[in-house]
């Protein structure tokens, strides 16, 4: 019985540790709207993507936020065309672009946004999304501050 009541409570023990951690919410944190392209998706991943999914960051398993809107856009590459030496768009077959709109408190100082969940954020930056039913990478296109 002794035992079994030391592996109970080590158990316990163990598992408040290991659980994580509550965020609370930084007295100085401030909504953001931020949009995020994620480049040469297969067709149908805009679909996927649904307004009010809280997504995470799948590297680190921390909240970026709440989906706001989801515009699914033709994919387009730079070429250089022979002719005339230049750079071109060119439409990439069978790819979409998908800019995703989302929602979020942060902490903005003069070096850094971070996100109340933990994650930091700059524009170019590439984020590792994992929402209900997929998972992408995209890159931050523009960061709002909701004054």
């Amino acid at each position: 019985i002794v035992i079994l009541v030391a592996l109970v409570v080590g158990a316990i023990l163990l598992w408040s540790q290991l659980k994580p951690a509550v965020s609370e919410v930084d007295s100085d944190a401030q909504p953001i709207r931020y949009t995020i392209r994620m480049m040469k998706t297969v067709p149908g991943m805009g679909d996927q993507v649904k307004v009010g999914d809280t997504v995470f960051d799948a590297s680190k398993n921390s909240e970026l936020g709440t989906v706001v809107s989801a515009e699914t856009v033709p994919s387009y590459d730079l070429a250089v065309d022979s002719e005339s030496q230049s750079y071109v768009n060119v439409l990439v077959p069978g790819k979409e672009d998908v800019y995703v709109v989302m929602d979020s408190t942060a902490v903005i100082t003069e070096k850094s946004i971070e996100l109340s969940g933990g994650s930091t954020i700059r524009v170019g930056e590439t984020m590792y999304l994992r929402g209900p039913g997929y998972m992408c990478t995209g890159k931050i296109h523009a960061i709002e501050r909701g004054e």
